[in-house]
């Protein structure tokens, strides 16, 4: 018995994950049909079949005339009723989008069964069914849109409710919220760093920008079917179609198309073998492809080859997106002065108007010690002063205490690489209006 309620608390949890996943990844398509007088129409079929890869799913008004799709693949769809008595309607192009639910209403005209009519602006554009204020970047927003790091969640920071402090998107406050108070999901899995939780635009594995199909922003208002987070931020990855499709980008920023930052200019900063005042070092690469489209398998267990098409039911997406980068950064550290390298160190202290007579260096408020001159007991150790000989001059004096001490600006050289892999199956089950539909996804 203990067994039992063991696997069965398991199997509970399984399925609660799913759900809340399916929640997170998915939208929902819900409808009215009604007739030529604006009554509703019980009993009728509404067939529903995504364009891109055709799958289809069929539901049956109910007593109100209303019909309900859940956990439905983003993408376009084209809906078809029928009912008896009148015209088959078809209305194309209905969007369905992340994380959101979309509405449409579907008139029938009077006449045979075999006619058909298509129904334009069906698709209701003001959300009526949920509190939540949300707003999707779609697919073309993001090819289009113009991304120096080629990091979509950089995209959220042009949503309204979202205060970004200068350019650090990854620190936006949500709808005038903490950081912690966001939840970043990819295909339904918390990408966010858990154990550190200090940025609300931030994933531990960034989502690769080529692989990415949309995004949609919550920032208000939020369903109990999300995660934790009153900001919500859900990425969903690209599927294949029945068309095979892909493409290549490279991208590269160079340091020798930039300005010279203002500090290294008025430092007058000088490398060996280069110019005076150098730009920081600045090589990124961006590169990589993506394909997807349907399955195709061949099967030679008979003898005689037998071919196998995935279109309608298996498709497949893979990208991958390579980066290099080859950089210097500006840096500031505290070195000595040369007359501190000599034993002349500098302080301030208060002396007369006159010359004193006691210690005639203290002269202008500043008190100037050679210990060399104190004694040869005292004197510099060579090892200490070799060690400081090979610590570079100051060139400006933005640290330091004036005196004593300055700073020395200089560019250090680093590499920063980086490959991300995205591959992604969808499998049709069961197509079957008496059955239903069921889809596995990887």
């Amino acid at each position: 018995m203990r067994k039992f309620t063991k696997i069965l608390l398991v199997g509970l949890a399984i399925l609660l994950a799913q759900a809340a996943i399916f929640a997170q990844t998915t939208g929902s398509l819900t409808g009215t049909v009604t007739d030529p007088t604006g009554a509703l129409v019980p009993g009728a079929t509404v067939t529903l079949l995504n364009d891109a890869t055709k799958a289809e799913r069929s539901a049956v008004t109910s007593s109100a005339g209303i019909f309900d799709f859940q956990a439905l693949t983003p993408g376009n769809y084209t809906i078809s009723v029928e009912a008896s008595g009148f015209k088959t309607a078809v209305a194309r192009n209905i969007v369905v989008n992340v994380a959101t639910s979309s509405s449409v209403i579907i008139p029938l005209e009077v006449g045979l069964a075999g006619e058909s009519v298509t129904v334009t602006a069906a698709q209701e554009t003001i959300n009526t069914t949920s509190p939540s204020l949300t707003n999707t970047i779609s697919t073309r927003q993001v090819a289009d849109l113009p991304l120096g790091t080629r990091n979509p969640l950089e995209l959220a920071g042009l949503q309204a409710g979202i205060a970004v402090t200068g350019t650090n998107v990854r620190g936006s406050s949500i709808s005038g919220l903490r950081q912690t108070t966001t939840n970043v999901t990819q295909d339904g899995i918390n990408a966010m760093d858990n154990f550190v939780k200090t940025s609300s635009l931030f994933a531990i594995s960034t989502p690769s920008l080529n692989s990415t199909a949309e995004m949609t922003i919550t920032s208000g208002t939020v369903g109990s079917d999300q995660g934790r987070g009153v900001g919500q931020v859900t990425l969903v990855t690209k599927g294949g179609t029945n068309q095979f499709s892909g493409g290549l980008f490279y991208m590269n920023r160079n340091d020798y198309l930039q300005a010279n930052s203002f500090f290294n200019n008025s430092a007058g900063l000088t490398a060996s073998g280069e110019e005076a005042s150098p730009r920081p070092r600045q090589n990124q690469h961006f590169f990589g492809f993506d394909i997807g489209g349907p399955v195709h398998f061949l099967n030679f267990g008979e003898g005689v080859p037998s071919h196998w098409s995935g279109k309608d039911k298996a498709h497949f997406f893979f990208a991958y997106e390579g980066f290099r980068d080859n950089f210097s950064a500006t840096r500031t550290r505290t070195v000595m002065t040369p007359e501190a390298r000599q034993g002349i160190f500098r302080y301030n202290r208060t002396c007369p108007v006159a010359p004193d007579p006691i210690d005639p260096n203290c002269s202008g408020g500043v008190q100037t010690v050679n210990l060399l001159a104190i004694g040869n007991q005292n004197a510099l150790n060579p090892i200490t002063m070799g060690l400081i000989g090979l610590t570079p001059l100051p060139n400006n004096t933005t640290v330091g205490d004036g005196f004593n001490t300055s700073g020395f600006r200089f560019n250090v050289s680093g590499v920063s690489n980086n490959d991300k892999y995205v591959g992604r199956y969808d499998h049709q089950m069961v197509k079957d209006t008496r059955l239903g539909s069921h889809k596995l996804e990887f």
